[in-house]
């Protein structure tokens, strides 16, 4: 029998707007608190330190101070306060809007630190209360707090803010803002005075470790000569390595790797989309690198096009190239290695092995050995259509596809039709197979999407990967470019639209077999990746606005609250002074923070 229970987001609303309300509030608080606390945040907007930060007991505090919790993204809290058995009775203890963000929250000593597009804010994480604001410091995907500093990565620029005040750290680069990546790509291209003419940003919240602060670049569709991963001296902002995720030159780490995979004049692409893994015992970052350019048209760029759609693995203090391996080879179908790298423990054959794991567009996926790059189980290069209408194009004929340890193809995150009714407009196009080439009159084609940004979560506990897949198939044409496109243009050489509403699944894999252990469909298409606890729990959002509470050993949903929005920030969890809090960012532009009642 289900033990699922259902918040509304109404209760909220009402309070703070003056609609009626029900007669049961779900929020914990009276509609008269939740109207204190957002005037007293409107009042505080206009200034800094105006509410002191909380004093916070260390011994039962546990910060989220990275943006998926750890070096590793492991994305598992050891924290039980909040468990299977009690989860239904989770309450809305604070709220507070702002602008509508992606941005994972972070939670140092009590404060927890919001990203939007116009600010960053500090707020006491056991109130929502705004401690301070700093309106001259923005990002979209979130922040990283080291050494008491903040660090944001936006536009070309890399912020450190003292965590305390929000002020600009002096010492870090020019008076709090490192303009590294400028720097670099100047001194390659004398004629780029505005790297943003080309198409590079930043759009990652970076990772931090020991004094080093990694960050790269995104956006392979402004056809970017090759992505830039940055490794940042923490203290001064200066530049220690950097790594072209295309390498352009002989000058690039990985060109004799790499040069002779892109034939025809074309070496663009190969951005980063998200937060990179550090393994701190062997001091490694993991990395994974998005797709080439132009998406849909690869008649320009022959060959595997690395290091694009890849796990790529540099040594954190060089730079250095140690191993990589390729997800899709001559992607044609934006199939973005866009998750970030989960590291994690295992046994193998009585050896402990340290073990990265992440998701692909295309619905499968990747379990490898940290260490070498080297398939936990086999990945099998099976046999793909190439027949092509795009002039030039040379599909290339196999993709590694993940096998069990039993040697069947791994279950995918996303089916290719069963589950979805095509909008009517639709119906009548071709579904072609998986891996497919684009044509010039479009048809369906399936996964897209089958495994979004948000990052995956490994529970030592249970010994299982947790993953958010989705159904979501599309409509795709081809219209060739050749090489005919400049840097900074975008590039998609295709059209692309929903076919069908997205669906969506909350999945648990034994990273050891490869099978699947369980899977738990919900309505909405999830892209805020899955948050683990040691209270038997996995968390997730969905697009539909839906925030969802499973058991992490049998899947069965305990619990779900409608936030009102869509839900694209990832969800945390933190503790402050014995108090376990669960965070979850909306589209809508509020922080919504349960507790449980009385705690």
């Amino acid at each position: 029998m289900s033990r699922v229970t259902t918040a509304c987001a109404f209760t909220l609303v009402s309070a703070l707007t003056g609609a009626p309300a029900p007669a049961q509030s779900q929020t914990g608080l009276s509609p008269q608190e939740l109207q204190r606390d957002t005037t007293a945040g409107a009042q505080l907007s206009q200034g800094r330190g105006l509410v002191s930060a909380p004093v916070i007991d260390v011994a039962t505090s546990v910060d989220w101070p990275l943006n998926n919790f750890d070096e590793a993204n492991a994305r598992f809290v050891p924290l039980t306060e909040i468990t299977s058995a009690n989860v239904n009775t989770l309450v809305v203890r604070w709220l507070h809007h702002t602008q509508n963000s992606r941005a994972t929250p972070i939670v140092a000593g009590g404060l927890m630190y919001v990203t939007t597009p116009r600010a960053i804010v500090a707020l006491d994480a056991t109130t929502g209360r705004v401690v301070w604001r700093n309106t001259e410091v923005s990002s979209n995907r979130g922040a990283v707090f080291g050494a008491g500093t903040i660090y944001v990565a936006n536009d070309v620029r890399v912020w450190a803010l003292d965590a305390k005040t929000g002020e600009p750290v002096p010492e870090f680069g020019d008076r709090g803002i490192s303009h590294v990546l400028t720097d670099v790509l100047r001194a390659r291209y004398a004629d780029l005075s505005d790297p943003t003419q080309w198409g590079y940003r930043f759009n990652m919240a970076p990772q931090y470790f020991d004094g080093v602060v990694v960050v790269g670049t995104a956006l392979s569709e402004s056809h970017i000569p090759g992505g830039v991963v940055l490794g940042v001296d923490a203290p001064s902002g200066e530049l220690l390595w950097q790594f072209f995720g295309v390498p352009q030159g002989p000058e690039d780490a990985g060109w004799e790797i790499a040069k002779n995979t892109w034939v025809g004049g074309v070496r663009h692409g190969g951005g980063l989309w998200t937060t990179p893994a550090i393994d701190v015992a062997s001091e490694t970052v993991h990395l994974t690198i998005a797709n080439p350019s132009p998406d849909q048209d690869g008649s320009a760029r022959k060959g595997i096009n690395l290091f694009t759609n890849a796990f790529v693995t540099l040594d954190l203090r060089t730079g250095e190239l140690l191993w990589y391996f390729q997800q899709v080879h001559h992607d044609l179908w934006d199939y973005d290695a866009g998750q970030q790298p989960t590291l994690f423990d295992i046994v193998v054959d009585g050896q402990p092995i340290r073990a990265t794991a992440a998701g692909n567009k295309n619905g499968l996926l990747f379990i490898l050995n940290s260490e070498t790059g080297e398939p936990i189980n086999p990945i099998v290069e099976t046999p793909v259509p190439t027949a092509s209408e795009t002039p030039g194009e040379e599909a290339w004929p196999t993709q590694p596809i993940p096998h069990t340890q039993a040697g069947e193809p791994m279950a995918s995150l996303a089916a290719l039709f069963p589950r979805v009714q095509l909008y009517e407009q639709f119906a009548s196009y071709e579904r072609v197979p998986f891996y497919t080439p684009p044509t010039l009159g479009g048809a369906i084609h399936a996964p897209r999407e089958g495994v979004h940004y948000g990052g995956n979560a490994f529970s030592p506990d249970t010994g299982w990967l947790y993953v958010a897949g989705r159904d979501f198939p599309i409509f795709l044409t081809a219209i060739p470019v050749g090489d005919t496109l400049r840097a900074g243009q975008f590039s998609t050489a295709g059209r692309r639209q929903s076919a069908a509403p997205a669906l969506g699944n909350v999945s648990a894999y034994d990273p050891l077999t490869g099978e699947l252990v369980w899977r738990t469909s919900i309505p909405g298409g999830p892209s805020a990746g899955v948050l683990a606890t040691a209270g038997d729990l996995v968390f997730t959002g969905d697009t539909d606005g839906l925030f969802y509470a499973f058991d992490a050993t049998t899947g069965e949903l305990l619990w779900q609250f409608d936030t009102g929005a869509g839900i694209r920030g990832q969800q945390i969890t933190y503790q402050v002074n014995g108090v376990q809090y669960i965070t979850v960012p909306t589209a809508g532009g509020v922080i919504i923070t349960f507790a449980l009642p009385g705690s």
